[in-house]
């Protein structure tokens, strides 16, 4: 290549700066020159020249002029996920250069959940954030604890609540613990009774949370083997929501947290039980990893959760550390 093309090719390259993909992203999203000038707050014709130069430096047209809007072509389509990446760390580098103090506040939080605690963490949480940032989003994946480590590494997920009935892998967080009950119909025999026995609970029929796998709760079923116990799963499922009325419709058990069992008893006709058996304390931990996001706005969504399990203490819905 002769040295000429060289440095005009450098030349080019010097001028296309990061905030020109910001403002792709920004017409990507409106399809439109003008509503994202507006946005932007830049004239037509300064939106308008720096799409051109994209145009020319990628080789597409990018967006085509379709009956009432612009309709983005099959490449830049496939640029979108890139773009919102470029235009977070845009944002990021700059804010924080200025020393704005809320460049370590994520547009998006992704939190996953286990089923058994998210009817009571995931309102909590949502609060929390909301009330935190008016500019961020949040969104809940439900996760099998096997999977949890992948989706973290992958920055698919920001943090995760999980649990275990053993001791807290090192290195995460603990936030919470509670104890294993038994749930069921106020009209179930047991109901009548202050604990369940043993063989009680060995003779009773029970319905299972399955994970998305078509698994029983693994930790469960290990803690009744370590006390030579068992049960009879005579129904499963994987909806840890749909169980409480289930169970008002039926003579089965479920065995779940205390916290679990007394939110669905304060508004269906159920009844919590405990066991005369001393089975171990249920650890919930939070799991987090920074090696694919940026650690100050991890560490953002952490806070988050530990004081959306703070504002549970405060209001006796949980056993917090």
């Amino acid at each position: 290549m002769p040295v000429v093309d060289s440095i005009a090719e450098y030349e080019h390259l010097e001028r296309v700066n990061l905030n020109m993909f910001n403002i792709l992203s920004v017409v990507l999203q409106e399809q439109s020159i003008t509503r994202a000038g507006v946005r932007l707050n830049m004239s037509q014709s300064a939106v308008s020249g720096t799409l051109a130069r994209l145009r020319t430096m990628l080789g597409d047209p990018l967006l085509v002029r379709g009956k009432s809007r612009l309709v983005p072509t099959e490449r830049a389509l496939e640029l979108i996920g890139s773009l919102s990446a470029v235009t977070e760390c845009v944002e990021l580098l700059s804010g924080r250069a200025h020393g704005k103090s809320d460049a370590i506040v994520p547009r998006k939080c992704v939190v996953a959940c286990i089923d058994e605690i998210s009817s009571i963490l995931v309102p909590a949480i949502t609060a929390e954030i909301l009330r935190s940032s008016e500019h961020t989003s949040v969104e809940f994946k439900s996760i099998e604890a096997e999977d949890v480590s992948q989706e973290l590494w992958s920055g698919s997920v920001d943090t995760a609540i999980v649990s275990t009935l053993g001791e807290v892998p090192i290195g995460h967080e603990l936030i919470g613990t509670d104890e294993l009950v038994c749930l069921m119909s106020k009209r179930h025999p047991l109901s009548r009774q202050p604990h369940i026995s043993r063989a009680q609970y060995e003779k009773a029929e029970h319905v299972a949370l399955l994970s998305h796998r078509g698994r029983p709760q693994y930790a469960i079923e290990s803690a009744l083997r370590a006390r030579q116990m068992s049960r009879r799963n005579t129904v499963a499922m994987p909806f840890a929501d749909v169980i409480p009325h289930l169970l008002e419709r039926s003579g089965l058990l479920f065995t779940t947290s205390r916290r679990f069992a007394e939110h669905y008893a304060s508004f269906l006709p159920l009844h919590m039980s405990p066991l005369d058996v001393e089975l171990p304390p249920i650890n919930y931990f939070q799991m987090s990893t920074f090696a694919t996001r940026d650690p100050l706005r991890i560490s953002w969504v952490k806070a988050k959760v530990r004081a959306a399990w703070k504002t549970l203490q405060a209001e006796n819905a949980l056993n917090v550390p």
